[in-house]
């Protein structure tokens, strides 16, 4: 396959050692409630964002043991900090989180001048994923049960969550994130983590000190805050009736 030729093209390049590979696989291809998330998009999540990162480490892991490398796996913030309605992508993060610090275990007696590093980054601008048009992306995948999850969720416009979070969180612009990643595979002593922007350090410190309830008190509190615009359950307002049912039994003459 593609994975196998391009791992042949660089045995042959380096002379099978590999200094550094960057595990950048990451798609989205679910928003809304969990409930009423289909298998099939889930599954897209998993197979891109941790299958994908699995088949390139198998792939690569000999020729990097060799050279005594570098292995770099991204993230997201969402990898310890999940957002809700957006199930299918926090759950791959938090496997590539947990990936990465397996990999960490085993190569630190099998290789151990190897160095494993996790990159959490946060908002990215400006990118494709992000902003209105992403919204109206996700909007249109929740079209198909937007009247089903309405008298439990309310209403949920991606496109006024995505421009709130362009509007309020701190972002970290693609060309400092590349040196961000030059660090990450290049320093002569790496972090384990690299959390970036600022905010995200300080959300994953916060999660380190809190107990699990003030976490996750503190995690909704903050997500309330950013989404209450597109999100109308946070903002307290009351919820539709559900659809009444349909009698099936025929009518009396």
């Amino acid at each position: 396959d593609s994975l196998a030729a391009a791992a042949a093209v660089v045995r042959g390049a380096t002379g099978g050692a590999l200094w550094g590979v960057i595990n950048c696989a990451g798609v989205s291809m679910s928003f809304g409630p969990l409930e009423h998330l289909t298998v099939a998009n889930v599954k897209i999540n998993f197979e891109v964002n941790v299958v994908g990162t699995i088949n390139v480490l198998q792939a690569f892991l000999p020729m990097l043991r060799a050279a005594e490398g570098r292995v770099v796996n991204i993230s997201s913030y969402n990898g310890f900090a999940p957002f809700p309605f957006y199930a299918g992508y926090n759950m791959s993060k938090f496997a590539v989180e947990g990936l990465t610090e397996t990999l960490r275990l085993e190569l630190q007696a099998a290789a151990p001048k190897m160095r494993v590093v996790l990159v959490q980054p946060g908002a990215i601008f400006p990118t494709e994923m992000n902003g209105p048009k992403s919204g109206k992306h996700f909007n249109a995948k929740m079209e198909p049960f937007k009247e089903a999850m309405a008298p439990v969720y309310g209403e949920i416009d991606a496109v006024k969550i995505f421009s709130a979070n362009d509007d309020n969180l701190p972002a970290i612009h693609p060309d400092d994130f590349s040196k961000v990643l030059e660090g990450a595979i290049s320093a002569a002593r790496p972090w384990c983590t690299y959390s970036v922007p600022n905010n995200v350090w300080l959300v994953r410190v916060i999660k380190g000190l809190l107990p699990d309830a003030w976490w996750h008190a503190f995690n909704y509190a903050l997500v309330k805050t950013l989404w209450k615009t597109g999100v109308s359950l946070f903002r307290g307002e009351a919820l539709p009736a559900p659809p009444k049912a349909r009698s099936s039994s025929p009518k009396r003459k």
